[in-house]
């Protein structure tokens, strides 16, 4: 059995005058994945101003909390380092993943993985692959994208986004992220962002609309098929764009298109060809 580690650090964070709002984010944000995530984490996930830490039970996880920490922070950005091993090699796993992440520091990647492992260069490939596919999203798209990941989840049991108190800390992180938004269009210049932040008004969420819906879905996708599969295309469903729309108040043609503008299932294909390339190295 092989553990994960994750290191995440704020992208610019001293550029902020108001930290605190920063924090609250990022804070919230941690706090609502580590929930999400209780039964996979092996170690209490450490915060310390920008920074964030993490110990896994399996090597696949830590990328799938990284993905949503991604969507969940945006437009804040962040750089990572990851890597894995055995409980006997925590610490050279966490010196690793140090290096990993002051690469992508030091030569503007968004995450890289570092195990000294002959295959780490095609998983990083396929980590660049991503960031390039995904470019800035605007916030209605960004929107779009989170209600839809946590309405099918790519991977995981998330029977517990039903619970009234994690819809009310969902409910907490996008005011965070509004208030943010709001200061950034003021300040457009602290993020690199290639959007028109006025442009782009923060959707109006209708948490009765996400109630419902998300009381009704299944939300329990434990594995992938083990069963060979010459390749891995089919990890995006139709039929959520009418129940994305009226959670964020627009229609279903601009949730369509907006899917095209992520190339979400696409993207949605490549993180499930990424969880299980990490699943298979245990």
């Amino acid at each position: 059995m092989k553990y994960a580690i994750l290191i995440s650090n704020l992208d610019n964070l001293d550029a902020y005058e108001d930290k605190i709002m920063i924090q609250k984010l990022f804070r919230s944000s941690i706090d609502f994945l580590n929930r999400l995530f209780d039964k996979e984490i092996e170690e209490k996930v450490e915060i310390n101003s920008g920074d964030m830490s993490a110990v896994f039970k399996n090597t696949d996880t830590a990328f799938l909390y990284y993905r949503l920490l991604v969507v969940l922070l945006y437009p804040l950005k962040i750089k990572s380092g990851l890597s894995f091993g055995k409980i006997n090699e925590l610490q050279k796993v966490l010196e690793n993943a140090l290096t990993a992440l002051n690469f992508c520091i030091n030569n503007n990647y968004d995450i890289i993985l570092g195990t000294e492992d002959e295959t780490d260069k095609f998983l990083n490939m396929f980590f660049l692959m991503r960031t390039e596919m995904r470019s800035d999203p605007s916030i209605p798209a960004n929107l779009i994208q989170l209600f839809s990941e946590f309405l099918f989840p790519l991977k995981g049991d998330f029977s517990i986004l039903k619970r009234q108190d994690m819809i009310a800390r969902l409910s907490l992180i996008l005011k965070f992220k509004s208030d943010l938004y709001q200061y950034l269009i003021e300040y457009p210049d602290l993020v690199d962002l290639n959007i028109n932040l006025e442009r782009n008004k923060f959707p109006i969420i209708d948490y009765g609309k996400y109630i419902d819906y998300i009381q009704a879905v299944d939300l329990i996708q434990t594995d992938f098929s083990e069963d060979y599969q010459i390749l891995y295309n089919s990890f995006w469903k139709k039929g959520f764009s009418t129940k994305v729309g009226e959670i964020l108040g627009i229609t279903r043609q601009i949730v369509d298109r907006n899917y095209r503008y992520l190339n979400f299932a696409v993207l949605r294909n490549l993180d499930a060809t990424i969880t299980t390339f990490l699943k298979s190295k245990v």
